[in-house]
């Protein structure tokens, strides 16, 4: 799961912390792991260090708000107007009467569709699409087992 809130990004900022924001944060706790080992010695005490700011993090679930375009997708149409009128009050902006056409509604509810598997495969483009990104997390997965597997026999 990406984010909660990172749909209310803007598409062009949604797509630099999606791939910048969360791989960058990522990227830097891991070498910021060692660092952290290196002055806390008792591997007890390292995980309790490293997983303590985690814990600070699960107040903040409840003040996102939820999707509106998800909500909306699910037919809960009064919660997602109830979240756009609160950004418009908070950003000091008059929300319009109505924010969704009923017509938009039902026609939005026309086109879900159900999803399954056999959709990763259907077009060309999806299929490449999956297999090059099966390929990639399959390689940075064993490259990472395999780094972390020998970080004991490295000798420096």
């Amino acid at each position: 799961m990406l984010s909660k809130g990172a749909e209310i990004l803007t598409p062009r900022i949604r797509t630099i912390y999606s791939t910048l924001g969360v791989s960058m944060s990522f990227a830097f706790g891991c070498m910021m792991i060692p660092l952290m080992a290196f002055f806390i010695r008792d591997w007890r005490m390292l995980l309790i260090a490293i997983n303590v700011p985690g814990v600070f993090y699960f107040p903040l679930w409840r003040l996102i708000p939820e999707s509106p375009r998800w909500l909306l997708s699910q037919g809960r149409v009064e919660e997602a107007e109830a979240i756009l009128r609160g950004a418009a009050k908070k950003n000091r902006v008059t929300a319009p009467e109505v924010i969704f056409q009923p017509l938009q509604v039902e026609h939005k509810r026309e086109k879900l569709s159900r999803h399954n598997i056999r959709d990763l495969v259907k077009s060309k483009n999806i299929r490449w699409i999956t297999i090059m990104l099966s390929f990639v997390w399959s390689t940075i997965s064993i490259g990472y087992y395999a780094l972390s597997l020998n970080t004991s026999g490295t000798a420096f």
